[in-house]
């Protein structure tokens, strides 16, 4: 059995958070004049005065017990909500702070790009800083210069190669901070939601990389709140959650436990929401045939709609609407739309609507199904009181249309029919 490149056993790591404990009588002149002064010392970088306000230190544990291993060629996402402890063990397997207990043992080399121009002089060029880093990772200047053009030309810079880094712009310091940890004769390589200050462009030459990089052996470490980064590149993924490790599995799995833990995500909504002429009960998306909170594109589904008309009205209006992520309607179906589905609403009753939702139409991207009802030109029933969340991604290893909100919509379809013709 092939040993574990990663090892990590009984992780914690614990802060102390400082509180000073205000006077509940002290006047506003006396709040006033302590902020001013607090910011006066700032402002002359002197040490602040001792405050007579008692403080008290709270322990604060970021990560708490974690015991997981690692297998060389994993591409390993870290899921987790803000604050659930991502960051905090990027720094641990980096060696950039120390766990308060437990230990970290790794079998190779590790570059690591957590922040960006994280290990950058800024007062050296580009080209000094691609040699100062590789002396730091301990690599020969012989090795340095084989791959030194592979850094260029990859990192985009080949202009600017002379010129102090102070002077490159944030996207600078991020292609060349990618592409020297890229590069390096590294066995793990580290990387944090910096890839989001890249353009959609370099986001996918970096996950292609990665990709490249996990194929000839090497073990990649990834978080992002891209969930298309993330099913494009990772093959396993670990969910914390408030500094515990609730799980270590395959991607999907990881992916579909993460997006249910997340409370916007829903596939179901149940109550009662409408008037005196209709009830909405329940309405559902009928997940993928492995029980998954997402889907890809291929996947079926359908919307249900459970309903009851208690007063049958000509100009009732029920159907739904599709909402991109800037919550702008992209598409829309209504029963009143066919005249065959019209008198559905017309019959009092409890009635159960299905309608088919082909997923290969929409780009992948997150949306919401929001049930519209009305009286035509006369009532708003539902206002938004009927969501539900609707997660498609694509199962390529791309991210080509995928980036960025205003990609995400409805395509047209696929129904292009050639035929010859001569001039």
């Amino acid at each position: 059995m092939k040993k574990p490149i990663i090892e990590v056993q009984n992780l914690s790591k614990k802060y102390f958070i400082t509180h000073e404990q205000q006077n509940p009588y002290a006047s506003l002149k006396e709040i006033i004049s302590g902020y001013a002064s607090r910011a006066f010392n700032r402002l002359l970088m002197r040490s602040p005065k001792k405050s007579n306000s008692p403080t008290t230190n709270e322990e604060f544990w970021a990560l708490q017990d974690l015991n997981f291993e690692i297998q060389e060629g994993d591409r390993l996402a870290i899921l987790g909500r803000n604050g659930a402890g991502k960051s905090t063990l990027l720094k641990l397997l980096s060696r950039i702070t120390e766990p308060t207990t437990g230990r970290i043992k790794i079998n190779g080399r590790v570059s690591s790009l957590l922040e960006v121009g994280t290990g950058f002089h800024p007062d050296l060029t580009g080209r000094e800083n691609i040699l100062l880093n590789g002396a730091v990772m301990g690599m020969s200047y012989r090795e340095m210069k084989r791959k030194f053009d592979e850094i260029v030309d990859f990192a985009n810079i080949e202009k600017f190669l002379d010129t102090p880094i102070k002077r490159y712009s944030s996207g600078m310091f991020m292609r060349l901070g990618f592409a020297i940890a890229a590069h390096l004769d590294s066995e793990v390589l580290i990387v944090d939601e910096v890839l989001a200050v890249g353009d959609a462009q370099f986001q996918e030459k970096c996950l292609k990389r990665m990709n490249e990089m996990g194929s000839e052996g090497r073990t990649v470490l990834f978080v992002s709140h891209s969930i298309n980064s993330v099913l494009s590149l990772c093959n396993k993924g670990i969910l914390l959650e408030k500094g515990r490790l609730i799980a270590h599995e395959p991607i999907d799995k990881c992916v579909n436990r993460y997006l249910r833990s997340c409370p916007v995500a829903g596939l179901e909504w149940e109550g009662s929401a409408g008037d005196e002429h209709i009830r909405i009960l329940r309405s559902s998306l009928r997940a993928p045939s492995d029980n998954m909170g997402f889907f890809y594109q291929g996947d079926e589904t359908s919307l249900d709609i459970e309903c009851e008309i208690l007063k049958p009205h000509p100009d009732l209006m029920l159907g739904f609407s599709v909402l991109n992520s800037r919550n702008q309607q992209i598409a829309r179906s209504r029963l009143c739309d066919r005249d065959e589905h019209r008198s559905l609403v017309t019959k009092a009753g409890y009635h159960r609507l299905t309608f088919r939702l082909d997923l290969n139409l929409f780009h992948p991207g997150e949306y919401q199904l929001r049930l519209d009802c009305a009286l035509l030109n006369k009532k708003k029933i539902l206002q938004e009181e009927v969501l539900l969340k609707l997660a498609v991604y694509s199962r390529q290893a791309s991210l080509r249309g995928e980036l960025g909100s205003e990609k995400d919509g409805i395509s047209l379809g696929h129904t292009w029919s050639v035929s010859s013709a001569k001039r």
